[in-house]
């Protein structure tokens, strides 16, 4: 893969605002049914002004999953563009798993919950497994990074791919993984580029939250 422009492209990620599986406390996977709370949708309007004070933004990418792509939707409103649907950037899909109370899920699948190399290739019951989300969330940013070498967008995405992105990109240590996780609305950057020998970034900021605290 060859990106000749020797600028990196500067990779701003977004987590989605507060659903309402993040209030009820559920997992939610892959549910059409998951909507923004209004905090969320406030989150996102905060999220958007402060994008909007970046000088140039090239593109806006988002997950076609509601929760992610209405906060992506109001954050193009404050930036004047449209969201690009990315299904790579989709949360991890755990099929039977989805709407179960969080804190039923070490019970009910303690197997899942593993973040050692076996644990990773472990499917959800009728969903995916960890390993195969992390393979499509680098695919998405190599994909976005490679069309747009030397400009500046923006993924809005899930708690579990954007940690993912961050813990490869950044650390490349598979066990930090919980390390990465976002909050609502957070902001991450990394300057990425791509060569013939593969990704290339630094993090600039992690789970910057500063523009959801009003002034």
């Amino acid at each position: 893969m060859d990106n000749t422009n020797d600028t990196p492209t500067r990779l701003l990620l977004v987590r989605h605002g507060e659903s309402t599986s993040n209030r009820d406390k559920v997992i939610s996977g892959w549910s059409t049914e998951v909507m923004l709370t209004e905090l969320g949708r406030e989150q996102a309007a905060r999220t958007g002004e402060a994008l909007s004070r970046i000088e140039s933004i090239d593109a806006l990418f988002a997950s076609p999953l509601p929760r992610a792509w209405e906060t992506a939707t109001i954050i193009g409103e404050a930036i004047g563009m449209t969201p690009v649907a990315v299904d790579d950037l989709r949360e991890i899909n755990v099929g039977t798993a989805t709407g179960s109370p969080l804190t039923d899920l070490r019970s009910l699948f303690p197997q899942l919950l593993d973040r050692t190399e076996g644990g990773l290739h472990i499917a959800w019951p009728e969903g995916e497994s960890h390993a195969q989300l992390r393979e499509r969330a680098l695919r998405a940013i190599e994909e976005i990074v490679a069309g747009h070498a030397g400009k500046t967008v923006v993924a809005v995405a899930h708690g579990g791919p954007l940690a993912w992105i961050v813990t490869m990109l950044a650390s490349g240590d598979e066990a930090t993984y919980e390390q990465w996780r976002h909050s609502n609305c957070a902001i991450s950057e990394l300057l990425v580029k791509l060569d013939d020998d593969g990704i290339d970034a630094t993090l600039v900021r992690f789970n910057d939250c500063a523009h959801l605290t009003p002034d």
